[in-house]
Protein backbone atom coordinates (compact mmCIF):
# COMPACT_ATOMS: atom_id res chain seq x y z
CA UNK A 1 0.00 0.00 0.00
CA UNK A 2 2.85 2.39 0.74
CA UNK A 3 4.33 1.77 -2.68
CA UNK A 4 1.01 2.56 -4.38
CA UNK A 5 0.64 5.81 -2.46
CA UNK A 6 4.22 6.76 -3.27
CA UNK A 7 3.75 6.08 -7.00
CA UNK A 8 0.48 8.03 -7.09
CA UNK A 9 2.03 10.93 -5.18
CA UNK A 10 5.02 11.14 -7.51
CA UNK A 11 2.76 10.92 -10.57
CA UNK A 12 0.42 13.63 -9.28
CA UNK A 13 3.37 15.88 -8.42
CA UNK A 14 4.92 15.40 -11.87
CA UNK A 15 1.60 16.12 -13.58
CA UNK A 16 0.92 19.22 -11.49
CA UNK A 17 4.41 20.61 -12.12
CA UNK A 18 4.02 20.03 -15.85
CA UNK A 19 0.64 21.77 -15.90
CA UNK A 20 1.91 24.69 -13.79
CA UNK A 21 4.92 25.14 -16.06
CA UNK A 22 2.69 25.20 -19.13
CA UNK A 23 0.34 27.71 -17.51
CA UNK A 24 3.13 30.04 -16.39
CA UNK A 25 4.67 30.09 -19.86
CA UNK A 26 1.37 30.93 -21.56
CA UNK A 27 0.60 34.48 -22.66
CA UNK A 28 -2.70 34.56 -20.74
CA UNK A 29 -0.96 34.02 -17.40
CA UNK A 30 1.61 36.72 -18.13
CA UNK A 31 -1.08 39.19 -19.15
CA UNK A 32 -3.19 38.46 -16.08
CA UNK A 33 -0.16 38.71 -13.78
CA UNK A 34 0.83 42.07 -15.27
CA UNK A 35 -2.70 43.40 -14.92
CA UNK A 36 -3.00 42.20 -11.32
CA UNK A 37 0.29 43.88 -10.34
CA UNK A 38 -0.95 47.17 -11.75
CA UNK A 39 -3.87 47.06 -9.33
CA UNK A 40 -6.62 46.42 -11.90
CA UNK A 41 -8.83 43.38 -11.49
CA UNK A 42 -8.23 40.84 -14.26
CA UNK A 43 -11.91 39.90 -14.39
CA UNK A 44 -12.93 43.51 -14.90
CA UNK A 45 -10.22 43.85 -17.53
CA UNK A 46 -11.63 40.85 -19.37
CA UNK A 47 -15.16 42.26 -19.22
CA UNK A 48 -14.06 45.68 -20.49
CA UNK A 49 -11.89 44.19 -23.24
CA UNK A 50 -14.66 42.06 -24.71
CA UNK A 51 -17.27 44.78 -24.58
CA UNK A 52 -19.66 42.94 -22.26
CA UNK A 53 -20.46 46.08 -20.32
CA UNK A 54 -20.52 48.19 -23.48
CA UNK A 55 -23.12 45.91 -25.03
CA UNK A 56 -25.28 46.09 -21.90
CA UNK A 57 -25.15 49.90 -21.93
CA UNK A 58 -26.62 50.17 -25.44
CA UNK A 59 -30.29 51.03 -25.59
CA UNK A 60 -32.51 48.04 -26.07
CA UNK A 61 -34.56 49.75 -28.76
CA UNK A 62 -38.16 50.71 -28.78
CA UNK A 63 -41.22 48.71 -29.62
CA UNK A 64 -42.15 48.87 -33.30
CA UNK A 65 -44.74 51.49 -34.02
CA UNK A 66 -43.65 54.00 -31.37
Amino acid sequence: MRTTHFILTVGALALSLTMMTGMVHSTQFQQAAAVETSGFDALAHDLFAHGFLNAAAKPAGGVHGE
